[in-house]
């Protein structure tokens, strides 16, 4: 708090929410007083509400006869008008489209509409048309509003002077009081039984009795509150409006869940008014307005006057003196808000982190008996608002960022904020633009089927299947699962063969099964189909001794292979160099021990869309297959159409059969019944471990309107007690839990208790259970409980409710294909399910509901009747996230570090993490590196390490392993220099202090760091900004270390420093060795002396 003085006036400013406590309640102590700018809007507001002190007689019955008048009952009542103001809002911007409009104009036409019909019946007539005139009682408004400003700073002499500025101030006054006298009087005008049937503002102004003269509020009193309501009523609303249209625009993910909202509570169609019952399911739009609100209140401080002298935190404030409360202030603390203060987050307003917080840190409408009467008008009238514009448009903003305050309103609002309203093409009935997206399913289902009932065709059209194919051996390397589902949809088609033998594995087990004779059948009745993945060019996990075994094999005489029909598909990621090399190995291999290739390696890229490129390999493979042994299905026809049930048409076409697919047999049991298991499951094959340190280490800057680039940017230091052997270098897997809020939202939706426990007593047709599921996680996790069993009275499986929803099911990431269909046909709309079936193994109708439906919890809420059987069955089982080991176990035995980071929104692991708190556990496990991604067994091996941001993580394992085992130049150890690039030295510079202390031990080198946003002299003059400019800078001590045998490390994004980093070593190779340098990186790599740990 500090205190400034004003001429003979103090005035006391504060941001503390302890003081703001104690001074906003109407108390012996402090009480509101008209001063200031406040004073001077008595000439418009008189002795409304808003201008008066609370002592004044004709406050506190006024206060009493209108407080009702906000209540839930008279919210309802207008509803109704507020949706008709919003539609007519959005249906004159849509005569605009695309072009920039100033949104707070348009805003203030929708908030004053909206104020004049609810509030007393009186329309202005500015939202029929963009060329709708401005209303005279709006210019004389605005014009009044202006001057006062002014005038709060202006002599009184000035004030009198018979200037024109003053004379238009004088008339606009008149006309906005004599329009407000004239609707007053032609209400009363009506009659009393008329007038009491309006229900709105200015009839219970006019009817209803205040208290002790048990007489209705005179006219002059009734028209201050009147022009009090328009005021305050339109102004801050307008202002909330555009700044949270501004925050939608730079917050894609914030504006994709108010738009998932807005279509799962309203529906589609923004043309259909909004009910009330709507607007009290819209919770994130509430927090995205309440989150506007505490970084733009419209009302930047709020006013106090000293009645009885007092002490606040030792600050001595004297009767007669003011007190302000610096709103901004207070909602933009670090003390209240954390470190990321100023970055817009609606998260702050979960009810989690509103009970956890400051109860007075939060002011918009300030509190008590002198706070806004209207709040829950203002923010339901926000809410209908926002939630009507964003299913009708997409927003655009090309101004600066961020957008300015306007310096010469009352109020925050923006200054020349223009903004263009784009068609979002939601259709009016509720399901109609799921269809449109799903109509372009067509397109790929008839490509492949036009393939696949051509193939069978052309082998003759017989009737009956040829089963020269016996055997079909389906094998995958996985590690994240996506390989294996693939593998899956495989093996189903394969069944409604009914080929006699199809097999599934992991590679690993197959070249088992080949080693003893078992691998896939005879050559002429069998085939081969491998699905893998690649990590960084490594086999993965479940396909190592695979991989060892097909370069160990000396020709194809010894495994049998020769002539095999066999198909590789390989997924992956583009933005990693090493794009299919393992899949691209396997093919080749299987060629060079003789097998028979059916077709091209198919590649699918999970940058793009691997589902799509999965499915037209996946059609092209039945078409080989087809063509290699004469397989046809049952039937023949030309269109896919004619058989609407699939039972004529091709296997990869038809609908499954239900009789296959798994089902499950729970029940949901009181609290504490859980059949003998006594250890609630855990996810996957883990280890508990506990939260010792959880830390942010990034640095705010005291600006930060000057570095947008921090806005939303979080890096955390966590440290895990966790006694296991690893290896600097390793990995750490993680499972996330989904925030509670959402946990507790999808139980209510189920009809299900969170303490209730779920028991799974039987599963039917379990090898057709999809591997990434939450029932097979749960049945892989449970381990107290028998996992098979022919009693329907003994469960296979026991968790409570909201475990199982917290740690087993997806619910932040994509809708899964499954959940789709079930949304389809629970959806209401008799053509959804059928379209959505159309393309069965296609891709377009379901990113059309992803598109609608941003996660899969907006998905299942959205999808009535959904039961607990089918979030286990339909669902995306929680995947373990994976994050480099930052720390030594021999450093520290007993830790283990990470190094988190992200950008608002910022993703399911590192919001868990971000909100967990020292002494939580987590669930992990320690997953070797099987690359050469660690020391070098010589302390004689120079290496260079290279990373930004939190690929600094595995580096820092190393140094603190270098610390263990006593590796300083004083030892004779070899060099160790760090290449490091982050944005700003004060902001960002992870680590650097732990740096500098190796550095000074000798433990390391150098650091050479770059910095992306900071430009010493130096770095100017070298052109050092990023990681691949420092490298390239010290090109002859790289190639220096390089020809003394050093390694190379380098740790970070796949797409970006991986790929500048390998460019920037083959450049320097070039120009110093005058080799071909890609051909001399590559070498490198092949050596084990350039090795990469990076990600997408």
């Amino acid at each position: 708090m500090y205190k400034i003085n004003i001429f003979n006036q103090s005035v006391h400013i504060t941001c503390d929410a302890d003081i703001a406590q104690q001074v906003v309640f109407e108390s012996p102590f402090f009480t509101k007083q008209m001063f200031g700018v406040l004073l001077e809007l008595q000439d418009v507001g008189g002795r409304g509400l808003f201008t008066s002190n609370t002592d004044d007689p004709k406050w506190r019955p006024a206060n009493k006869v209108l407080t009702p008048t906000f209540s839930a009952g008279a919210m309802k009542l207008y509803t109704g008008d507020m949706s008709s103001a919003a539609i007519q809002l959005c249906n004159v911007l849509g005569q605009m489209e695309g072009s920039p409009i100033a949104c707070t104009d348009w805003m203030t036409r929708f908030t004053l509409e909206t104020i004049g019909v609810c509030g007393f019946g009186y329309p202005f007539h500015m939202l029929e048309s963009p060329d709708s005139p401005i209303h005279p009682f709006v210019t004389a408004m605005s014009l009044a509003l202006n001057e006062i400003k002014a005038r709060s700073a202006s002599t009184r002499l000035r004030k009198m002077l018979p200037t024109t500025t003053n004379a238009n101030y004088t008339a606009a006054l008149h006309l906005l009081r004599s329009t407000v006298e004239t609707v007053i009087t032609e209400r009363r005008a009506l009659g009393a039984e008329q007038v009491a049937s309006k229900r709105d503002l200015l009839s219970f102004m006019l009817t209803v009795p205040t208290e002790g003269s048990g007489q209705p509020l005179d006219t002059e009193n009734i028209r201050d509150q009147v022009l009090t309501f328009l005021i305050a009523g339109h102004e801050t609303t307008a202002t909330l409006l555009s700044w949270t249209i501004y925050q939608l625009t730079q917050n894609p993910m914030v504006e994709a869940r108010v738009l998932e909202e807005a279509v799962r509570v309203c529906g589609s169609d923004p043309s259909i008014p909004i009910t009330f019952q709507q607007v009290g399911q819209l919770t994130y739009i509430t927090q995205v307005l309440k989150e506007t609100l505490r970084l733009y209140p419209p009302v930047p401080i709020l006013g106090k006057m000293c009645k009885t002298s007092t002490v606040l935190k030792g600050v001595s404030v004297q009767q007669g003196e003011g007190l302000f409360v610096d709103t901004i202030g207070l909602h933009r603390s670090r003390k209240q808000w954390g470190p990321n203060a100023d970055v817009y987050s609606p998260d702050h307003f979960t009810k989690e982190n509103e009970a956890k917080r400051h109860p007075f840190a939060w002011l918009p409408f300030s509190f008590g008996e002198r706070s806004c009467i209207g709040a829950a008008f203002a923010l339901q009238e926000a809410k209908i608002g926002i939630a009507t514009l964003i299913r009708r448009f997409t927003f655009g903003y090309d101004g600066p960022v961020p957008a300015p305050y306007d310096p010469q309103s009352l109020t925050t609002r923006p200054r020349d904020l223009h903004i263009s309203f784009h068609a979002r093409h939601l259709a009016a009935s509720p399901h109609q633009h799921d269809i449109a997206q799903y109509a372009m399913a067509r397109t790929t289902e008839n490509t492949i089927s036009t393939e696949l009932l051509a193939a069978g065709a052309a082998l003759g059209g017989a009737e009956t299947k040829d089963l020269s194919l016996q055997t079909l051996t389906v094998v995958w390397g996985s590690n994240m699962g996506t390989s294996q589902e693939f593998a899956l949809q495989v093996v189903s088609i394969a069944k409604r063969f009914h080929i006699a033998n199809v097999h599934s594995m992991s590679l690993d087990e197959w070249v088992a099964t080949v080693g003893e004779g078992n691998g896939c059948g005879p050559a002429e009745s069998s085939a081969l189909i491998i699905i893998t993945s690649t990590y960084n060019g490594m086999p993965p996990d479940n396909a190592r001794e695979a991989a060892r075994w097909f370069k160990a094999q000396p020709s194809a005489s010894t495994t049998g292979l020769t002539g095999l029909p066999f198909a590789v598909f390989g997924c992956g990621n583009k933005q990693w160099r090493t794009f299919g090399k393992f899949p691209t190995e396997v093919d080749q291999y299987l060629g060079d021990l003789g097998a028979a290739r059916l077709l091209a390696p198919g590649q699918g890229d999970a940058d793009c869309d691997i589902d799509a490129d999965f499915t037209l390999w996946h059609a092209k493979m039945w078409v080989a297959l087809q063509a290699q042994f004469g397989l046809i299905s049952v039937g023949r026809h030309t269109q896919v159409d004619d058989d609407k049930n699939g039972d004529n048409m091709h296997p990869m076409l038809q609908r499954p059969d239900p009789s296959d697919e798994p089902s499950v047999h729970v029940q949901v049991v009181a609290p504490g019944t859980n059949n003998g298991s006594t250890v609630e499951p855990r996810p996957g094959p883990s280890a508990t471990a506990a939260i010792a340190v959880n830390r942010e280490l990034l640095q705010l800057p005291s600006d930060p309107t000057t570095e947008e680039w921090m806005r939303g940017r979080s890096t955390r230091h966590i440290e895990l007690t966790l006694d296991v052997a690893y290896q600097e270098g390793d990995h750490l897997e993680l499972w996330p839990e989904n925030d509670p809020e959402h946990v507790r939202a999808l139980a209510n939706h189920l009809g299900v208790g969170l303490d209730q426990v779920l028991q799974v007593f039987s599963v039917a047709n379990r090898t057709s259970l999809h591997p990434k599921s939450p029932l097979a996680l749960l049945l892989s996790s449970t381990t107290s409980l028998p996992q098979q069993s022919t009693d329907d009275a003994v469960p296979v499986a026991a968790v409570k409710v909201q475990n199982l929803l917290a740690r087993f099911v997806d619910l932040a990431g994509p809708v899964p294909r499954a959940l789709a269909i079930q949304y389809a046909q629970q959806s209401g709309d008799a053509a959804l399910p059928e379209v959505m079936q159309a393309d069965p193994a296609g891709t377009t109708p379901l990113k059309a509901v992803q598109r609608t439906h941003p996660t899969a919890l907006a998905a299942m809420l959205a999808t009535p009747g959904l039961t607990v059987d089918d979030i286990l069955l339909l669902a995306s089982a929680m995947l373990p996230r994976r994050y480099s080991i930052a720390s030594s176990a021999n450093k520290y035995p007993g830790r283990v570090s990470l190094c988190v980071g992200g950008t608002a929104p910022l993703g399911l692991a590192a919001t868990f993490l971000a909100r967990a708190a020292v002494g939580d556990t987590v669930q992990v496990k320690v997953c070797a590196n099987h690359t050469a991604f660690h020391l070098p067994e010589s302390a004689t091996v120079p290496i260079i390490m290279i990373s930004a941001g939190t690929g600094i993580s595995p580096f820092l394992g190393f140094l603190q392993e270098r610390d263990a085992r006593g590796l300083t130049a004083a030892s004779g150890a070899a060099e160790a220099h760090m290449f490091y690039g982050c944005r700003h030295p004060g902001h960002d510079h992870v680590y650097a202090a732990e740096m500098r202390d190796y550095v000074a031990r000798r433990v390391l080198t150098t650091v050479h760091v770059a910095y992306s946003r900071h430009h010493p002299s130096s770095s100017s003059e070298t052109g050092i900004k990023y990681v691949q400019h420092a490298i390239a800078h010290e090109a002859d001590l790289v190639m220096d270390l390089l020809s003394r045998g050093g390694r190379i490390y380098v740790c970070g994004s796949a797409k970006g420093l991986a790929r500048d980093v390998f460019k920037a070593v083959a450049q320097m190779a070039h120009e110093k060795l005058g080799v071909d340098g890609d051909a001399y990186v590559q070498g490198l790599q092949a050596e084990g002396r350039y090795l990469e740990d990076v990600w997408g």
